[in-house]
Protein backbone atom coordinates (compact mmCIF):
# COMPACT_ATOMS: atom_id res chain seq x y z
CA UNK A 1 0.00 0.00 0.00
CA UNK A 2 1.33 3.44 -0.96
CA UNK A 3 2.26 5.57 2.02
CA UNK A 4 1.52 9.31 2.05
CA UNK A 5 3.10 12.12 3.98
CA UNK A 6 0.44 14.66 4.68
CA UNK A 7 0.46 18.46 4.33
CA UNK A 8 1.36 20.33 7.52
CA UNK A 9 0.95 23.89 6.28
CA UNK A 10 -1.58 25.70 4.11
CA UNK A 11 -1.25 29.01 2.24
CA UNK A 12 -4.96 29.87 2.44
CA UNK A 13 -5.34 33.29 0.79
CA UNK A 14 -6.41 35.88 0.22
CA UNK A 15 -6.71 35.81 -3.60
CA UNK A 16 -4.49 38.17 -5.61
CA UNK A 17 -2.20 38.83 -2.63
CA UNK A 18 1.11 37.31 -3.72
CA UNK A 19 0.46 33.69 -2.79
CA UNK A 20 1.73 32.29 -6.09
CA UNK A 21 5.06 34.09 -5.73
CA UNK A 22 5.49 32.90 -2.15
CA UNK A 23 4.57 29.34 -3.14
CA UNK A 24 7.18 29.51 -5.90
CA UNK A 25 9.85 30.62 -3.43
CA UNK A 26 8.97 27.92 -0.92
CA UNK A 27 8.92 25.18 -3.56
CA UNK A 28 12.62 25.88 -4.22
CA UNK A 29 13.60 25.10 -0.63
CA UNK A 30 15.16 21.67 -0.16
CA UNK A 31 13.03 20.97 2.89
CA UNK A 32 9.70 22.02 1.36
CA UNK A 33 7.31 20.03 -0.77
CA UNK A 34 4.64 22.21 -2.37
CA UNK A 35 1.76 20.66 -4.26
CA UNK A 36 1.27 20.86 -7.99
CA UNK A 37 -1.20 22.29 -8.70
CA UNK A 38 -0.60 25.02 -6.17
CA UNK A 39 -4.37 25.29 -5.61
CA UNK A 40 -6.13 21.90 -5.30
CA UNK A 41 -9.23 23.60 -3.81
CA UNK A 42 -10.14 20.27 -2.23
CA UNK A 43 -11.35 21.62 1.12
CA UNK A 44 -13.28 24.56 -0.39
CA UNK A 45 -15.71 22.42 -2.39
CA UNK A 46 -18.54 22.61 -3.29
CA UNK A 47 -18.52 26.44 -3.31
CA UNK A 48 -15.07 26.49 -4.89
CA UNK A 49 -14.61 23.06 -6.49
CA UNK A 50 -11.23 21.81 -7.62
CA UNK A 51 -10.10 19.08 -9.99
CA UNK A 52 -9.77 16.42 -7.26
CA UNK A 53 -13.04 14.86 -6.16
CA UNK A 54 -11.79 12.23 -3.70
CA UNK A 55 -9.54 12.35 -0.68
CA UNK A 56 -7.34 9.69 -2.26
CA UNK A 57 -6.80 11.88 -5.32
CA UNK A 58 -5.95 14.80 -3.05
CA UNK A 59 -3.44 12.82 -1.01
CA UNK A 60 -1.79 11.61 -4.18
CA UNK A 61 -0.58 15.19 -4.70
CA UNK A 62 1.87 14.54 -1.86
CA UNK A 63 3.06 11.08 -2.90
CA UNK A 64 6.41 12.55 -3.94
CA UNK A 65 7.28 13.69 -0.42
CA UNK A 66 10.55 12.23 0.87
CA UNK A 67 12.52 12.31 4.12
CA UNK A 68 14.10 15.67 3.23
CA UNK A 69 10.75 17.44 3.23
CA UNK A 70 10.00 18.85 6.66
CA UNK A 71 7.28 21.22 5.43
CA UNK A 72 4.57 19.91 3.11
CA UNK A 73 2.00 22.36 1.84
CA UNK A 74 -0.51 23.62 -0.68
CA UNK A 75 -1.96 27.05 -1.48
CA UNK A 76 -5.69 27.20 -2.23
CA UNK A 77 -6.56 30.87 -1.85
CA UNK A 78 -10.28 30.48 -1.15
CA UNK A 79 -9.75 28.44 2.03
CA UNK A 80 -9.66 31.63 4.08
CA UNK A 81 -12.97 32.83 2.64
CA UNK A 82 -14.66 29.42 2.81
CA UNK A 83 -16.98 28.96 5.79
CA UNK A 84 -15.79 25.38 6.35
CA UNK A 85 -12.40 24.79 4.71
CA UNK A 86 -10.17 25.50 7.73
CA UNK A 87 -12.37 23.42 10.04
CA UNK A 88 -12.30 20.55 7.54
CA UNK A 89 -8.52 20.81 7.27
CA UNK A 90 -8.14 20.64 11.02
CA UNK A 91 -10.25 17.49 11.17
CA UNK A 92 -7.67 15.80 8.95
CA UNK A 93 -4.56 17.65 10.07
CA UNK A 94 -5.05 19.07 13.59
CA UNK A 95 -1.49 20.42 13.88
CA UNK A 96 -1.56 22.30 10.58
CA UNK A 97 -0.07 25.77 10.25
CA UNK A 98 -1.71 28.50 8.17
CA UNK A 99 -0.19 31.36 6.17
CA UNK A 100 -2.42 34.32 5.27
CA UNK A 101 -1.51 37.07 2.81
CA UNK A 102 -3.63 40.24 2.74
CA UNK A 103 -3.69 42.95 0.10
CA UNK A 104 -5.40 46.32 -0.16
CA UNK A 105 -8.95 45.13 -0.92
CA UNK A 106 -9.49 47.78 -3.61
CA UNK A 107 -6.45 46.61 -5.57
CA UNK A 108 -7.08 42.94 -4.87
CA UNK A 109 -10.72 43.03 -5.95
CA UNK A 110 -9.84 44.80 -9.21
CA UNK A 111 -7.08 42.27 -9.84
CA UNK A 112 -9.56 39.45 -9.23
CA UNK A 113 -11.87 40.99 -11.83
CA UNK A 114 -9.04 41.17 -14.35
CA UNK A 115 -8.38 37.48 -13.73
CA UNK A 116 -11.95 36.62 -14.69
CA UNK A 117 -11.42 38.33 -18.06
CA UNK A 118 -8.50 36.14 -19.12
CA UNK A 119 -9.74 32.57 -19.30
CA UNK A 120 -9.02 30.77 -22.57
CA UNK A 121 -12.71 29.90 -22.93
CA UNK A 122 -14.64 33.06 -23.78
CA UNK A 123 -17.85 31.56 -22.37
CA UNK A 124 -16.37 31.51 -18.85
CA UNK A 125 -14.99 35.05 -18.95
CA UNK A 126 -16.75 37.87 -17.17
CA UNK A 127 -18.92 39.56 -19.77
CA UNK A 128 -18.84 42.94 -18.03
CA UNK A 129 -16.38 45.29 -19.67
CA UNK A 130 -15.46 47.29 -16.57
CA UNK A 131 -14.90 46.52 -12.93
CA UNK A 132 -17.47 49.16 -12.01
CA UNK A 133 -20.17 47.21 -13.87
CA UNK A 134 -19.10 43.96 -12.20
CA UNK A 135 -19.03 45.62 -8.78
CA UNK A 136 -22.55 46.99 -9.10
CA UNK A 137 -23.78 43.59 -10.34
CA UNK A 138 -22.85 41.73 -7.15
CA UNK A 139 -26.39 41.68 -5.73
CA UNK A 140 -27.79 40.33 -8.99
CA UNK A 141 -25.06 37.73 -9.16
CA UNK A 142 -25.83 36.61 -5.63
CA UNK A 143 -29.25 35.71 -7.06
CA UNK A 144 -27.64 33.73 -9.87
CA UNK A 145 -27.84 36.38 -12.58
CA UNK A 146 -25.08 37.41 -15.00
CA UNK A 147 -22.90 34.39 -14.20
CA UNK A 148 -20.71 33.29 -17.13
CA UNK A 149 -21.71 29.91 -18.51
CA UNK A 150 -19.51 27.09 -17.30
CA UNK A 151 -18.24 28.98 -14.26
CA UNK A 152 -18.00 26.47 -11.43
CA UNK A 153 -17.60 28.99 -8.62
CA UNK A 154 -20.00 31.96 -8.96
CA UNK A 155 -19.08 33.09 -5.44
CA UNK A 156 -15.81 34.38 -6.92
CA UNK A 157 -17.75 37.37 -8.26
CA UNK A 158 -18.65 38.55 -4.73
CA UNK A 159 -15.70 40.91 -4.49
CA UNK A 160 -17.00 42.88 -1.52
CA UNK A 161 -17.36 39.73 0.59
CA UNK A 162 -14.18 38.01 -0.51
CA UNK A 163 -11.97 41.01 0.22
CA UNK A 164 -13.57 41.96 3.54
CA UNK A 165 -11.06 40.21 5.76
CA UNK A 166 -12.13 40.84 9.34
CA UNK A 167 -14.82 38.18 9.76
CA UNK A 168 -12.68 35.66 7.88
CA UNK A 169 -9.81 36.21 10.30
CA UNK A 170 -12.10 36.09 13.32
CA UNK A 171 -13.31 32.68 12.17
CA UNK A 172 -9.74 31.52 11.55
CA UNK A 173 -8.56 32.62 15.00
CA UNK A 174 -11.56 30.92 16.62
CA UNK A 175 -10.31 27.63 15.20
CA UNK A 176 -6.54 27.96 15.18
CA UNK A 177 -4.05 29.01 17.84
CA UNK A 178 -2.49 32.29 16.72
CA UNK A 179 0.96 30.73 17.08
CA UNK A 180 -0.01 28.56 14.12
CA UNK A 181 -1.07 31.51 11.94
CA UNK A 182 1.38 33.72 10.05
CA UNK A 183 -0.01 36.89 8.47
CA UNK A 184 1.73 38.74 5.64
CA UNK A 185 0.77 42.14 4.28
CA UNK A 186 1.19 42.31 0.51
CA UNK A 187 2.82 45.77 0.68
CA UNK A 188 5.60 44.33 2.89
CA UNK A 189 6.00 41.34 0.58
CA UNK A 190 6.28 43.58 -2.46
CA UNK A 191 8.83 45.91 -0.88
CA UNK A 192 11.05 43.21 0.66
CA UNK A 193 10.15 39.70 -0.56
CA UNK A 194 13.36 38.19 0.79
CA UNK A 195 12.64 39.34 4.33
CA UNK A 196 9.09 38.00 4.17
CA UNK A 197 10.36 34.70 2.76
CA UNK A 198 12.86 34.41 5.62
CA UNK A 199 10.12 35.08 8.17
CA UNK A 200 7.95 32.37 6.63
CA UNK A 201 10.81 29.89 6.85
CA UNK A 202 11.20 30.77 10.52
CA UNK A 203 7.46 30.22 11.03
CA UNK A 204 7.80 26.79 9.39
CA UNK A 205 10.91 26.10 11.50
CA UNK A 206 13.15 25.74 8.49
CA UNK A 207 16.70 27.04 7.91
CA UNK A 208 17.18 29.90 5.49
CA UNK A 209 18.03 28.87 1.95
CA UNK A 210 18.70 31.48 -0.72
CA UNK A 211 16.77 31.24 -3.99
CA UNK A 212 17.77 32.38 -7.45
CA UNK A 213 15.26 35.17 -7.85
CA UNK A 214 12.55 36.98 -5.93
CA UNK A 215 10.71 37.89 -9.12
CA UNK A 216 6.93 37.96 -8.81
CA UNK A 217 5.08 34.93 -10.18
CA UNK A 218 1.45 34.28 -10.94
CA UNK A 219 1.45 31.33 -13.29
CA UNK A 220 -1.97 30.03 -12.24
CA UNK A 221 -3.84 33.33 -12.25
CA UNK A 222 -6.21 32.76 -15.11
CA UNK A 223 -7.05 29.08 -15.06
CA UNK A 224 -10.23 28.12 -16.92
CA UNK A 225 -13.30 27.02 -15.00
CA UNK A 226 -14.01 23.94 -17.08
CA UNK A 227 -13.67 21.00 -14.68
CA UNK A 228 -12.42 18.42 -17.15
CA UNK A 229 -9.97 20.75 -18.89
CA UNK A 230 -8.69 21.87 -15.51
CA UNK A 231 -8.26 18.28 -14.30
CA UNK A 232 -6.33 17.28 -17.42
CA UNK A 233 -4.06 20.31 -17.16
CA UNK A 234 -3.45 19.68 -13.47
CA UNK A 235 -2.54 16.05 -14.07
CA UNK A 236 -0.13 17.02 -16.84
CA UNK A 237 1.38 19.71 -14.62
CA UNK A 238 1.79 17.25 -11.78
CA UNK A 239 3.62 14.76 -13.99
CA UNK A 240 5.88 17.48 -15.38
CA UNK A 241 6.54 18.93 -11.94
CA UNK A 242 7.59 15.57 -10.50
CA UNK A 243 9.97 15.01 -13.41
CA UNK A 244 11.46 18.48 -12.89
CA UNK A 245 11.93 17.84 -9.16
CA UNK A 246 13.74 14.57 -9.84
CA UNK A 247 16.24 16.24 -12.15
CA UNK A 248 16.68 19.25 -9.87
CA UNK A 249 14.69 21.90 -11.74
CA UNK A 250 12.51 24.16 -9.59
CA UNK A 251 11.95 27.16 -11.83
CA UNK A 252 8.58 27.58 -13.51
CA UNK A 253 8.72 27.72 -17.31
CA UNK A 254 5.54 29.83 -17.39
CA UNK A 255 3.71 27.51 -19.78
CA UNK A 256 0.33 28.03 -18.15
CA UNK A 257 0.90 31.76 -17.95
CA UNK A 258 1.68 31.92 -21.67
CA UNK A 259 -1.26 29.70 -22.52
CA UNK A 260 -3.84 31.67 -20.60
CA UNK A 261 -2.47 35.11 -21.37
CA UNK A 262 -2.31 34.43 -25.09
CA UNK A 263 -4.45 37.50 -25.73
CA UNK A 264 -3.41 40.86 -24.39
CA UNK A 265 -6.63 42.00 -22.72
CA UNK A 266 -6.40 45.53 -21.36
CA UNK A 267 -8.76 46.42 -18.52
CA UNK A 268 -9.40 50.00 -17.47
CA UNK A 269 -8.48 50.67 -13.85
CA UNK A 270 -10.97 52.31 -11.46
CA UNK A 271 -10.84 56.08 -11.67
CA UNK A 272 -10.37 58.38 -8.68
CA UNK A 273 -14.08 58.70 -7.84
CA UNK A 274 -14.79 54.98 -8.07
CA UNK A 275 -11.71 54.18 -5.99
CA UNK A 276 -12.97 56.59 -3.34
CA UNK A 277 -16.28 54.72 -3.32
CA UNK A 278 -14.51 51.38 -2.96
CA UNK A 279 -12.32 52.68 -0.13
CA UNK A 280 -15.40 53.91 1.70
CA UNK A 281 -16.99 50.48 1.29
CA UNK A 282 -13.99 48.67 2.77
CA UNK A 283 -12.95 51.33 5.31
CA UNK A 284 -14.70 49.91 8.39
CA UNK A 285 -13.47 46.40 7.63
CA UNK A 286 -9.92 47.67 7.18
CA UNK A 287 -10.03 49.40 10.57
CA UNK A 288 -11.36 46.28 12.27
CA UNK A 289 -8.70 44.18 10.59
CA UNK A 290 -5.98 46.59 11.76
CA UNK A 291 -7.02 46.14 15.37
CA UNK A 292 -7.39 42.39 15.06
CA UNK A 293 -3.94 41.70 13.61
CA UNK A 294 -2.07 44.65 15.13
CA UNK A 295 -0.77 46.03 11.84
CA UNK A 296 -1.00 49.55 10.40
CA UNK A 297 -3.14 49.44 7.25
CA UNK A 298 -3.68 53.19 6.88
CA UNK A 299 -2.16 53.13 3.38
CA UNK A 300 -5.14 51.08 2.23
CA UNK A 301 -7.41 54.03 2.97
CA UNK A 302 -5.48 56.50 0.80
CA UNK A 303 -6.95 57.16 -2.61
CA UNK A 304 -3.78 57.01 -4.67
CA UNK A 305 -3.81 55.80 -8.26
Amino acid sequence: MKQYKYPNFFLIGAPKSGTTSLANYLAQHKNVFFSTPKEPWFFSAPEFPGPFSTYKEYLNLFSGVNSNHKAVGEGSVYYLYSSHAVADILERFPSAKFIVMLRNPVDASFSAFVQTKKGINKKTRDQFKTFKEAWYAQDDRARGLHIPKGNGAPEKFQYGKIFSYHHQLVRLFSLVNRDNVHIIIFDDFKSDPKKVYKNVLSFLELPFQEINSYEAKNTMAVINDSYFLKKLLMELLSIGYNIKRKIGIYKSFGIISKLYNSKNIKIEKPDYEFRRELIEYFKEDIEKTEKLIGKNLSAWKNNTL
